[in-house]
Formats: C-alpha cells, structure tokens, sequence
C-alpha cells in the first residue's frame, strides 16, 4: 500500500508527499491526502457505516482544495455519518441509480390496467415530450423547479395531462423505493384548453397527410399543437 503516516496534514506536509504516500489526519480522525505514482494530491475522508460497510469518499484534489478547506469538508461529511447519514454510498446510488428513460421503459412495461387508447397517448407523451427534456436526468435527482420548467416548455393543451402521466410514474418510482417523494406533488398544472375552432383547410390538409403516414405518434403531436390557442 505504500508509505503511511500520520501528521497534522498541512501544505508543507503535501509539498513534501513522494509518489506512493497517503498522510492520515492527526486533528480529524478519517482525513486523508493521498499520492498515487503521478504529481496528484487527493483528499479524501475514511469512514464505517452503521452496517460497518468502509466508505473511501474523494473529497477533491490540491490544491482545488487547500488542506485546510479538504478538513472541513471531511469533517462535514463525518457529521453527516454521525447523524446516521451515509454521503459516500447516496453518492454512489445518485451515480449508478436509474435516470427518467429507465423509469419511463420501466412504467410503460408494468400491467397498469389502463385502455389501449390511454397507453398509445402515453407512449406518445413519453416520446414527444418526456424523455426528450427530461430523459439523461437520475430519477433520485429530479426536483419540482425541474417539473416546473418541463411544465412551462409544454403547449397548454399538452402540459396538464402530461404532468399526470409524471406524476404517476414518480408514484411508482416511490413504491419501488426508487426516491422519497415524488416532485411532480403540488405542482398546480394549467387548465386544459379546449379548442374552440375548427380547423383551416392547410390544416385538415396536413392531418390527412398525417393520418394517411399512419405514425400514431405524430398524430398525436399534431392534434395537441392544434389544441392549442391561437395568438
């Protein structure tokens, strides 16, 4: 494992770290600096937890973090693991946990009872709208400033039902322990436009088109954008 000691870790005592030497913390017990066989300096914080699991969490390197500020976060993140927390491994389940494409395929291949008709439009929200904006995002990490942003991306006559259908998959990702809560609760969603016009002869054109290529999906799209008020 290479050269161990252990000294008040300071800037002198990381200037003078050789290739292959971590420096164990004398003030705070699980603070660290490490050298590998490169110039790099990291700092990083040793802890157990309650399950007596070993955490190594990487705090950053030098001199990014200066030994005194790299302490102060070690000592930060022990206080959390001696309120019972455990910063390392929710980074670790943030890092490896699903994002909202998973849940999405994982919703959509579950029996929700729901009618034909419901399932298309749902298919059609989830790849129009849903994974598009919101797909690369870790379900554990979404917040309701996100589902309020998605929201005011959406048309009005797509924007509340759509809510819905993320709602409900935050739902299922409560049951399945994927997250706590589920963001998409409180979110005041806008009133459901209805179209009070018909359509003009450019548009029946383009839905006959549409209807004739037979894509469901963009059916759909086309019908909401149609929902839509005119400005």
């Amino acid at each position: 494992m290479g050269n161990s000691y252990r000294v008040r870790i300071g800037l002198r005592e990381i200037q003078a770290m050789e290739p292959n030497t971590i420096l164990w913390d004398l003030e705070v017990k699980g603070f660290v600096a490490r050298r590998q066989f490169s110039e790099v300096v990291t700092f990083s914080v040793v802890y157990r937890t309650r399950e007596g699991v070993q955490r190594w969490q990487k705090l950053e390197r030098f001199p990014i973090l200066t030994p005194h500020l790299a302490r102060q976060e070690a000592i930060r993140v022990l206080r959390a693991k001696a309120l019972g927390q455990d910063p390392a491994g929710e980074r670790m389940a943030l890092r490896h946990g699903p994002t909202i494409s998973d849940l999405c395929d994982e919703y959509q291949q579950r029996d929700n009872g729901k009618k034909p008709g419901t399932i298309r439009s749902d298919r059609s929200r989830i790849k129009l709208h849903i994974k598009p904006k919101l797909g690369k995002l870790k379900v554990v990490s979404v917040t309701s400033d996100h589902v309020e942003d998605f929201m005011r991306s959406l048309s009005p006559g797509s924007a509340g039902r759509t809510i819905g259908l993320l709602g409900a998959m935050f739902n299922y990702a409560v049951k399945r322990k994927l997250r706590p809560d589920n963001p998409c609760k409180g979110i005041e969603k806008p009133k459901e436009v209805k179209r009070n016009r018909r359509l003009s002869e450019a548009e029946y054109a383009q839905l006959g088109s549409t209807l004739n290529g037979g894509v469901i999906s963009d059916i759909f799209l086309f019908l909401e954008r149609s929902a839509a008020p005119s400005h």
